[in-house]
């Protein structure tokens, strides 16, 4: 197998499209980049696997090149439908694509090998707010987020890393509150998972956090940490879940003063045994299930 990564360039003024790292001549004509400030700037915005064998040639490599520049254009009639769900350009005259490590630009003609040296990477380039259609796909570049590992080695869901690519202050706090708040966060997105469609999931993901960014993990005893909301946001039927995995179900919430509730909840299969509790309005509760779910 092949690891094979697409770059986007972004150099201003399409400068990509006269070639790689190509520095457009005033009166006419152009030179290579002689310094790194002159170098055109590349984003990666896709990454994957091909068969191929297990030391590939020069002439395999150029064959991945030439499969990668059909699957990753628009109108070849191979294109890749996760590439293109992503809304990413066609790849194109000044693009790079990278297999195994080795890079190669995109030619008029052809491909050039290239030393890693060469590229100008962007490591921080932003996702889109928004993006012009051109027909059925956005011409936009698009940064493609690495997946990263949870703390029990797995990798995470394309919804978890789309939404720490995009609201990364969700995850700037303490090791492990992160993955609480992801797991409230996956259910909401799965359904949106699409083929891939990243931007779409941005903009999700930013309204997310933007209505729960004041939630958090709750430590339970002998549970662990679980997804949490503040004590105001609780209906009547909402489930909750306490210390040594206790369920209780609301049954009436009472405004007792501007900084807190009183909660009627009962446990879980046992209506008749009622009893209060008294919550600050900004308590984190471990709510396991809403109302009517």
């Amino acid at each position: 197998m092949s690891k094979v990564e697409i770059f986007h360039n972004i150099a201003p003024n399409g400068a990509g499209f006269f070639g790689f790292n190509s520095v457009l001549i005033e009166g006419g004509g152009k030179r290579d980049a002689a310094t790194d400030d002159e170098r055109h700037p590349l984003v990666k915005v896709y990454e994957y696997q091909t068969e191929g064998p297990e030391r590939p040639s020069y002439a395999d490599d150029l064959r991945i090149c030439e499969g990668a520049f059909a699957m990753f254009n628009n109108g070849s009639g191979q294109e890749d439908g996760r590439y293109f769900g992503r809304r990413l350009r066609s790849l194109s005259t000044g693009d790079v694509v990278v297999v195994d490590g080795q890079a190669y630009s995109c030619e008029s003609a052809g491909w050039k090998e290239r030393d890693r040296a060469e590229l100008a990477i962007v490591d921080d380039y932003p996702f889109p707010d928004a993006a012009p259609r051109d027909g059925a796909h956005r011409i936009i570049t698009v940064p493609w987020v690495e997946v990263p590992f949870d703390n029990r080695g797995r990798r995470q869901t394309f919804a978890f890393r789309t939404l720490m690519a995009a609201v990364p202050e969700a995850f700037d706090q303490p090791p492990g509150n992160a993955l609480p708040i992801s797991a409230a966060f996956v259910p909401a997105l799965r359904l949106w998972y699409d083929g891939g469609q990243q931007v779409e999931l941005v903009e999700l993901a930013r309204q997310w956090w933007a209505e729960h960014k004041d939630h958090g993990p709750v430590h339970l005893i002998g549970v662990g940490d679980v997804p949490g909301v503040p004590a105001r946001e609780l209906a009547v039927g909402d489930a909750l879940m306490w210390n040594y995995g206790a369920t209780y179900v609301v049954d009436e919430i009472r405004d007792v003063s501007p900084q807190y509730i009183q909660i009627i909840e009962h446990p879980s299969g046992k209506p008749v045994a009622q009893t209060p509790r008294r919550l600050k309005k900004d308590r984190l509760v471990a709510r396991v299930a809403r109302a009517g779910e």
